[in-house]
């Protein structure tokens, strides 16, 4: 698993995080407490067109990578404008909307946020109805000085219009992500229980992927489906002082440790270790997980390490996190 480390893209990661924090020292100052999404308004326009689009809000702290949402105004259906898409970056006051639906023209001032789901498969269409059967020909008239007009026939039946077709259901569409951290992670307080983090987290930049998994404040891991995850994980670790020491590695769901998670490692001064496992855990929309871990030693770490020669090679993260959503 830690082979296939994403090559990174120094050109293009550079590029997107000046634009990115140009258009961050640009924006507002929000709030930051927590507030349902359908309180928050956007504080810069909304062009109504396709693309990524960076709108400064008001309170970013709703928003989660990976989640639908719709930018919308109006008050009736008459009047009523909208873009959909999916949430990418959020930093400070300004999300990151990658735009791929859109209703009306021009751009949205002021928008209102809601959450929205992808659009179902279209049912296929009814049956056509029968053709109504052909009305009979009308009987001649009598011959005489004048013959007498024939009957008309009778108009047929016209044929039932078919049952329309049944609409499709969406099928189960799961949530993933994979995210690592480039820098070495060590221990501030001996015995003290510290979160692992992760700074390579943006879908589409240096071989990270997601959907429906974000990471936010560094350390927290979030989902936004209700369901049952594998959470696979490696970590590099070792010590830089003699003797061996333990460090311990745990999960916590929610800021509550879960139980029965940890394990103990045991680190020597002459060896680095590689702690892998996997947890399977129920989620519930909106939830969080961490990565926990702790040491006796100060000296103890998690190493991350650069690119190497002789013969060339990729860096070595500090710790690699895989999310798959089971069902």
């Amino acid at each position: 698993m830690r082979g296939k480390a994403a090559v990174i893209l120094l050109i293009s990661a550079v590029f997107f995080n000046v634009i990115f924090v140009a258009r961050t020292v640009q924006s507002a100052t929000c709030s930051l407490n927590s507030t349902p999404l359908t309180t928050v308004t956007a504080i810069s326009t909304i062009s109504l067109s396709n693309g990524m689009k960076y709108v400064t809000v008001d309170n970013p702290t709703p928003f989660i990578t990976g989640m639908r949402i719709r930018a919308m105004t109006g008050s009736g259906l008459s009047t009523t404008k909208f873009a959909e898409g999916s949430v990418g970056k959020i930093r400070d006051c300004v999300v990151g909307i990658y735009i791929d639906t859109t209703q009306g023209k021009g751009s949205l001032k002021n928008a209102r946020f809601s959450t929205t789901g992808i659009v179902g498969l279209r049912g296929p269409p009814g049956t056509r109805g029968l053709r109504g059967l052909q009305g009979l020909a009308g009987l001649q008239g009598a011959q005489g000085p004048q013959g007498l007009q024939g009957v008309q026939g009778v108009q047929g039946i016209s044929g039932l219009q078919g049952v329309q077709g049944t609409k499709g259901t969406d099928g189960f569409i799961p949530s993933f992500g994979s995210f690592y951290d480039t820098t070495t992670q060590a221990i501030d307080i001996a015995n003290t229980p510290k979160a692992m983090t992760f700074n390579q987290i943006i879908p589409g930049v240096n071989g990270v992927v997601a959907d429906g998994v974000s990471v936010s404040s560094d350390s927290r891991i979030s989902v936004s489906r209700t369901g049952t995850y594998n959470i696979q994980f490696s970590a590099q670790l070792a010590k830089t002082d003699s003797g061996n020491d333990t460090m311990d590695i745990w999960l916590r769901v929610d800021n509550i440790d879960a139980d029965w998670t940890n394990t103990e490692v045991t680190i020597s001064s002459t060896q680095r270790l590689v702690a892998a496992w996997n947890f399977m855990i129920a989620l519930e929309a909106g939830s969080y997980f961490e990565l926990m871990y702790s040491s006796a030693d100060i000296r103890t770490e998690i190493l991350a390490k650069p690119a190497q020669s002789g013969p060339t090679r990729p860096g070595v993260p500090s710790v690699i996190l895989t999310v798959q959503q089971v069902r």
